[in-house]
């Protein structure tokens, strides 16, 4: 493995990983061409046992409160719409990437750290009346990036890790500072070429910095969910939160420190279901 990788290896790594099987392919050629037939669709996703699996999974799970009640892809194809199987399809493709890795540490690590944010953020954008699945989606791929780089280019990753160790600084930064670019902006990139919805792909770019996203309310719910799943995994104290971030959500400085009760029964009631899956 080369010493270092440029942006353009690294998103081309992500094509070689191949997170998406030939039919989960078509799904998503059918779902953006304008004129889906969900019979096809489901037929389609019911051919494949692992991607079924994972979508009545998902389905099923706390993030949408139906636990048990989906019995079958065509059942799931009419209570979720179009627009959010799309997004799982996404999402049970992406979880290919966690199954390469769940043979190392961090392939666990980060598969819980996404559903925790993902669960966090749900909780987060239902309070602000925002757009609580794209938070779901934005959460659960926030880290894509990162995940991509562990998977395609681990010794580098090692030697980030070591930057980071050494001058004690954030791990975006010692990413920036031996790449030139870090993995939110390439979580972003692999987001623009899954054609994501722009308000996921700006969440997911910018979960670092959500003062530069556009638009900005499910990047500032992604931010503040990474923070918090961050400090439950390490059990931290929950970091102070720009109040630009919390004002352009409506929330109050003692907001989070109130929804916590709420959002750490939530997270435990998904990591319970979805924790092991990857």
């Amino acid at each position: 493995m080369a010493a270092q990788m440029t942006f353009d290896e690294m998103l081309q790594g992500a094509k070689q990983l191949r997170c998406f099987s030939e039919n989960s392919l078509k799904v998503l050629e059918i779902l953006d061409s304008g004129s889906a037939d969900m019979q096809v669709v489901a037929r389609l996703i019911g051919q494949e046992p692992i991607l079924t699996g994972r979508m009545l999974q998902i389905t099923n799970s706390p993030f949408y409160g139906l636990s048990g009640q989906v019995g079958s892809i065509k059942e799931a194809c009419i209570v979720l719409g179009l627009y959010s199987i799309r997004c799982m399809v996404v999402v049970a493709g992406a979880s290919g990437c966690y199954t390469r890795l769940k043979q190392r540490p961090q392939g666990a690590t980060q598969w819980r750290h996404a559903v925790m944010t993902a669960a966090v953020a749900q909780v987060i954008a239902k309070r602000c009346g925002q757009d609580a699945e794209a938070a779901l989606i934005a959460g659960l791929l926030h880290d894509i990036g990162q995940v991509v780089m562990s998977a395609c280019a681990p010794e580098v990753v090692k030697r980030i890790a070591a930057h980071q160790a050494e001058h004690q600084c954030p791990f975006v930064e010692a990413e920036n500072a031996l790449l030139n670019f870090d993995h939110a902006r390439l979580s972003g990139e692999i987001a623009v070429q899954w054609r994501l919805p722009e308000r996921i792909g700006a969440a997911i770019a910018f979960h670092h910095s959500p003062e530069l996203a556009q638009p900005a309310g499910v990047a500032d719910i992604t931010h503040i969910a990474d923070v918090i799943a961050h400090a439950m995994i390490r059990n931290e104290q929950l970091p102070k939160i720009s109040r630009t971030v919390l004002q352009r959500l409506s929330l109050s400085d003692d907001a989070l420190p109130g929804m916590l009760a709420e959002i750490k029964a939530h997270v435990d009631e998904v990591i319970g279901t979805m924790g092991a899956w990857g």
